[in-house]
């Protein structure tokens, strides 16, 4: 590995969007061998802000993309900040919508169906993070209680029941608990910017047994932390790897960011941490992570490697950390990597700011993993208009 591909001089243009047809998506830590049904993508500033997301069949994007945009929405609720599958259930957060937030759950396979919405009273930013797996939705609620945050654990096959409520002790306002989540079977884990413990703004990962939520969470803050890292601003986990992203790290350059990876069996044990030689300008690796049992992808929308914010995204091989990542980068403003998914042999990086369809309106790429030198396919709303910033969020699965 160790290729660097600028997307913009191999894509393909394919310009797909809008309603009607038949999609699907996914989000939360990644995928294995298997092939992925659906692909979700969220434009939050759509229609001044109401915002929208559209559901892509993952396994034909040739398709017209199923658009979502429930009944309520108002001017300024986010529709679309977040966005998840667990492969049979679609969600979408909207962290404003009521001034407290919302999720809406879709059914995958019948998106024209009215969706389960859920809202918690007196939450605040609730839908700013979203993960899934097959048992659980996961809802973070970072701004909550003065930003102390909290994170609500849905059984995914009864949402009617009351969730599982996570605010472990110690944590404190403007921690941010809940900024950031990923599920899988074995563990959900909950990023924590906002953590002191290792300086101002260090950062901290709460891993939780999905199987016990009673049980004491296991609190990471690795002892190379320092003020304003923000470790924990992203996070995945597939099998027995958590990876989580610290956005403003000095690891590499400064405000580069970097991605620590974690042996779930052992989280006593050193992470192995990934900053990449190649970072450059302000950087922000890992604002967005996903694994796969192959892969590890760490978006860095904020490299200059393509023009000013051009942004990139990292493809590791997930079995051997020590190799070179493969390197992919955009155009100029485009926050490449601002999001990113894998799941089986497609990775999929969201560019919340790219102009193939119109300034700002955003754009999808995905990739064959198993060839990262081929044209990706480039995905854009077929409504989208200046602005949209569709891409916004990504899910995949």
């Amino acid at each position: 590995m160790g290729l660097i591909l600028r997307n913009n001089a191999i894509i393909k243009n394919l310009v797909i969007g809008g309603t009607g047809g038949s999609g699907g998506g996914n989000g939360g830590g990644g995928g294995g061998s298997s092939e992925p049904s659906y692909l979700v993508v969220g434009a939050y500033v759509a229609s001044t802000m109401a915002g929208t997301a559209y559901v892509y069949d993952a396994s034909n994007y040739s398709t017209a993309a199923t658009k979502l945009t429930p009944s309520g929405l108002s001017n300024y609720d986010f529709f679309g900040w977040s966005a998840t599958s667990n492969g049979s259930q679609v969600a979408v957060g909207a962290k404003r919508h009521g001034g407290t937030g919302a999720v809406w759950v879709y059914d995958a396979s019948n998106l024209s169906t009215t969706p389960t919405k859920l809202t918690v009273g007196s939450t605040s930013e609730f839908g700013g993070s979203l993960a899934s797996s097959t048992s659980h939705i996961v809802v973070g609620s970072p701004a909550t209680n003065s930003s102390t945050g909290a994170v609500y654990v849905y059984d995914a096959t009864n949402l009617s029941a009351s969730p599982t409520t996570l605010t472990p002790s110690g944590i404190a306002s403007n921690d941010e608990f809940g900024c950031s989540v990923a599920a899988s079977s074995d563990y959900i884990v909950v990023g924590v910017q906002g953590d002191d413990d290792e300086g101002n703004n260090a950062g901290a990962v709460y891993v939780y047994d999905a199987t016990n939520l009673s049980a004491t969470p296991t609190k990471l803050t690795p002892s190379s932390l320092n003020a304003d890292d923000k470790f924990g601003s992203s996070v995945a986990v597939y099998g027995t790897q958590i990876v989580i992203g610290a956005t403003e790290s000095d690891t590499q350059i400064a405000n580069g960011g970097a991605a620590y990876v974690y042996d779930a069996t052992n989280l006593s044990a050193a992470p192995t941490v990934l900053a990449p030689t190649s970072l450059t300008g302000n950087g922000r690796s890992g604002n967005s992570v996903s694994v796969s049992s192959d892969y590890i992808v760490v978006g860095a929308s904020g490299d200059n490697a393509g023009g000013s914010d051009a942004g990139a995204a990292y493809v590791y091989d997930a079995s051997n950390l020590s190799a070179a990542p493969t390197k992919l980068t955009g155009g100029a403003d485009d926050y490449f990597g601002h999001s990113v998914a894998v799941y089986g042999s497609q990775i999929v990086i969201g560019a919340r700011r790219d102009d193939t369809k119109a300034s700002n309106a955003g754009a999808v790429y995905v990739y064959d993993a198993a060839n990262l030198s081929t044209s990706p396919t480039v995905l854009t709303a077929s409504d989208g208009a200046s602005g949209d910033e569709f891409g916004y969020s990504i899910g995949l699965g």
